[in-house]
């Protein structure tokens, strides 16, 4: 069944003539017509175009032009992504019909190496949020368990990937928007080390000033890492209009198994206790690397504390987030309701919102100054992960949970867990890190939700992560199809 074959196969049926890019589409759009109004993953097509250019690729294959590694592969892209010819609205209400006049850099790379772009997917509010309600379209639901959230801010590209939509998205990431999705949907993601993708036309609207420049990665998202490897071969580029990004060195000498792999591993991060079945099945797959020959360690950088960094990863992000902002929101009383109402109403108690909620408010002398503390504690990561050569951890405290309003109190196992905590605390300190993270799915809970860990190498990394990260992936059962589809 083509909407659930990876990418690599879809590629490689196409260009060997088992079945053509027109097929592969129609087969994804037939799959879209009939499930995306349970999901609402896909929120913008243009199938004609896309139809145009799948008989295109045809023609051109028949005749032995082949555009390149994903020739004719159709493909849906998230809606923070600039893709000339379809709306980018961020989530943003007064962005409703801006159209950018020419592609983000990721696109321009897919499109170059023969995607077929032929849908865009849904983000949250400001694509900042860990559920997927879009202002204009929606809520996105999960494939396992359309009550829940699929994660945010690439939920719709999650959700897309799991229900069969696309064999390829791309997300992005600041705050856990890659791998938080993944988890809950079950898929392959990379957050790749910061500045190895190119962020050029991404969240970038003409006459609005970029002020995001810490934190932001953007990757792939699949159905296997094998996928998540292809996808880096190709927009893990230098980009010439965009110098913020910088060459991936190669790998080192193949890894042909996890015999002698240095693996360190916790539980938990933050005193933050993720589920019981979290654990268990944390626990099962230790187990299974330490019978296939791993070297295994349970530790974590005993020199950095999780609840500082996460107070000064929202000290970065506050102020980079709050310079559009009027003035007043930094003198007293406004600071204040700032501080203590909006803030903590909208994403709950804990450092989170402490740490945001000063950013916004903070001087250009603290912001500086932050930005040293993050020089600090990128450097003891570094000899952390120096020592090891993956660390594993949960993706989150909390499996998918049911829609619900932003700053709701999520409840793990029989605790409630303050909302920005139980996600943001596995997922914004280790932003702040800036090396590599691969997102994969290892079981699925009693309830049928999926559970993903992440997998974290030192920067520059990547694709010896991905090698081993391929490794681990041959240990765990496939989580097959999402309930709406098998049933």
């Amino acid at each position: 069944m083509i909407p659930f074959s990876t990418t690599t196969t879809v590629a490689k049926n196409i260009r060997e003539g088992r079945y053509t890019a027109s097929d592969a589409l129609e087969a994804y759009w037939e799959h879209f017509t009939k499930y995306n109004s349970k999901v609402n993953a896909v929120v913008a097509t243009d199938i004609e175009n896309a139809r145009a250019q799948a008989k295109k690729a045809d023609e051109d294959l028949a005749c032995g032009k082949i555009h390149g590694p994903l020739h004719g592969v159709p493909m849906t892209i998230k809606d923070s992504y600039n893709v000339k010819g379809f709306k980018t609205t961020l989530g943003i209400p007064f962005l409703k019909n801006y159209y950018p006049d020419r592609d983000a850099t990721v696109v321009k790379l897919l499109k170059d190496a023969g995607a077929i772009i032929w849908g865009k997917t849904n983000v949250p509010l400001f694509c900042y949020d860990w559920q997927c309600k879009h202002p204009h379209y929606g809520k996105t639901n999960n494939p396992w368990n359309l009550n829940h959230t699929p994660g945010g801010s690439s939920g719709g590209s999650a959700a897309s990937v799991a229900v069969g939509f696309s064999p390829l998205e791309m997300g992005s990431d600041v705050a856990g928007s890659i791998r938080v999705p993944a988890h809950f949907c079950g898929i392959s993601a990379l957050r790749p080390t910061e500045g190895v993708v190119s962020c050029g036309g991404h969240a970038q609207v003409k006459k609005l000033t970029n002020t995001l420049y810490n934190y932001m990665a953007c990757g792939p998202m699949a159905r296997s890492v094998e996928d998540l490897q292809l996808a880096m071969s190709l927009v893990g580029k230098v980009d010439e209009c965009h110098w913020r990004t910088a060459p991936l060195p190669s790998s080192d000498k193949k890894i042909n198994d996890l015999h002698g792999i240095k693996i360190a591993w916790c539980d938990e991060i933050g005193g933050i206790p993720p589920s019981t079945e979290v654990r268990q099945h944390m626990q099962e797959l230790i187990d299974k690397l330490q019978k296939a020959g791993a070297i295994i360690e349970k530790q974590t950088p005993r020199d950095i504390d999780f609840n500082d960094v996460l107070k000064i990863w929202g000290w970065i992000q506050g102020f980079e987030s709050g310079v559009h902002a009027p003035q007043i929101i930094k003198i007293p009383p406004f600071s204040w309701l700032l501080r203590m109402g909006f803030v903590q109403l909208r994403f709950g108690s804990g450092n989170f919102s402490r740490g945001l909620a000063k950013g916004l408010t903070m001087s250009t002398r603290n912001y500086f100054r932050a930005q040293d503390l993050r020089s600090q504690i990128i450097e003891k990561m570094e000899n952390f992960l120096s020592q090891w050569d993956v660390w594993l951890s949960p993706a989150a405290a909390t499996l998918s949970f049911p829609h619900c309003r932003t700053g709701t109190k999520l409840k793990v196992d029989d605790r409630k867990i303050s909302y920005s905590l139980a996600t943001g605390m596995y997922n914004c300190p280790t932003a702040m890190m800036a090396n590599p993270i691969v997102s994969l799915p290892i079981a699925k809970s009693q309830s049928g939700l999926p559970i993903g860990i992440q997998i974290h190498a030192k920067r520059w990394r990547d694709l010896r992560l991905l090698e081993i990260a391929q490794h681990i992936e041959k240990l765990c059962e496939p989580l097959g199809k999402p309930p709406i589809v098998s049933n």
